[in-house]
């Protein structure tokens, strides 16, 4: 099966690695087109079955591919604590992993190999997994949230017991980028706006009270904003004129603004020293990609999840460097992953690692339950390293996926 590649060609996802092996003697084009084949593979917590094996089993170590219908072949996918979401050809929504709260939009419990939610809308655009959550976003810029809504996650007006199939999102429309947190949601519009709902004892919502918000309101004080991202119990945005702006919990110093580590009900700036190009937002830490492609980490290091080399928290923005130039950064629960050009491929990019490891989601194969600093993801002695071109992680996760190019020919 073959695909057509241009240059920089990656959606964003919740927990997505989109990635290029090139087998020997072959290369890109000069104008960055190709034709390729690809396969999704993951790695890390599998107990639910949420990396998609086949298997259910503790853990995955090392990447294995996803299996299942037709193909494992996902432009976009999205990792919750416990099960993950892919769109598929043709773009048909499919859902794998724990199933206790009817995240998966599925009939019946826990599944290891993927099956097509029941009743997703068409034209799916984007998807974002939460805890025990999903959500989906049409190329019309409407929202549909199925699984659990004890919180108002779901943002559908009601705190309640678990809707199993996916509901629309009442008032929003002209959405263009879902994050989930572990129990809050946010949305970005075209026109820079931003509106959370869900959980909000931290402030993580934005509005100005700790009051949960069980229906989409209007972060306060934000206008012309690029992107967001979700972590655990904080939010992050980036502008469009390259400032961070964070708001919620700031126990571990997450929100990057320094002592005193006081949470935050509406945004404030974030003392980053460069520009901000992209952000993300991990389970109590979070990662800045500046505008020349170098990465500040802040918050929770318990698990050296901030790439310095230690297990000391950072209460604002510090240099990780140890990674030179990167292309693109995610966060999970305590790990992180980034993009970075190999020394040897020259224009291709490949998966680091680093944080915590108990359950194999730094996918290097190591048996420390912790790494303080970046390492390449396995490949076989074989094998090429993973090489990618897009990657985003979700906050919520112990798990992590990856699209693996299998084959590469040049355009005549």
């Amino acid at each position: 099966m073959r695909e057509t590649l241009s240059r920089g060609a990656a959606v964003m996802a919740a927990a997505i690695v989109t990635t290029v092996a090139v087998p020997p003697g072959a290369a890109a084009a000069d104008d960055g087109t190709g034709e390729l084949s690809y396969r999704t593979v993951g790695w890390g917590a599998n107990a639910y079955g949420q990396v998609g094996s086949g298997v259910v089993q503790a853990q995955h170590g090392t990447p294995v591919e996803v299996t299942g219908w037709p193909q494992s072949r996902y432009s976009q996918v999205a990792t919750g604590e416990t099960h993950s979401l892919g769109i598929g050809p043709n773009r048909i929504l499919q859902s794998w992993g724990g199933n206790a709260c009817g995240q998966l939009g599925t009939a019946g419990g826990s599944r290891s190999t993927p099956e097509p939610v029941h009743g997703a809308p068409s034209n799916l655009y984007g998807v974002a997994a939460g805890r025990d959550f999903s959500l989906a976003l049409t190329g019309t810029g409407r929202v549909y949230a199925w699984g659990c809504n004890d919180k108002g996650q779901l943002g559908l007006g009601t705190v309640g017991g678990p809707v199993r199939s996916p509901a629309l999102v009442p008032g929003l429309e002209g959405v263009v980028q879902l994050s989930a947190g572990y129990d809050h949601a946010l949305a970005l519009t075209w026109d820079g706006k931003v509106y959370a709902w869900g959980l909000n004892d931290d402030g993580e919502v934005g509005d100005g009270t700790p009051v949960p918000r069980p229906a989409p309101v209007r972060v306060s004080g934000l206008t012309e904003i690029r992107a967001v991202a979700a972590g655990i119990h904080h939010s992050l945005a980036v502008s469009n004129d390259d400032k961070l702006l964070a708001w919620g919990r700031n126990a571990a110093g997450q929100l990057g603004t320094g002592p005193p580590y006081q949470d935050r009900l509406t945004p404030v700036q974030v003392p980053v020293p460069a520009r901000v190009q992209n952000v993300a937002a991990g389970g109590h830490h979070s990662l800045a990609l500046t505008v020349n492609r170098r990465v500040y980490a802040f918050g929770d290091n318990s698990y050296g999840q901030l790439g310095l080399g230690d297990q000391v928290n950072r209460g604002t923005p510090t240099l990780i460097p140890s990674l030179g130039v990167v292309h693109n950064v995610s966060a999970g629960v305590d790990f992180s992953l980034a993009q970075t050009p190999p020394p040897f491929v020259s224009g291709k990019l490949c998966v680091h690692t680093w944080g915590r490891n108990n359950t194999g989601q730094l996918g290097t194969g190591g048996t420390a339950p912790a790494d303080p600093l970046p390492k390449l993801v396995y490949h076989a002695a074989d094998e090429p390293p993973l090489l990618m071109v897009g990657a985003v992680a979700g906050s919520s996760s112990r798990h992590a996926l990856a699209t693996q190019v299998t084959a590469w020919w040049i355009n005549p």
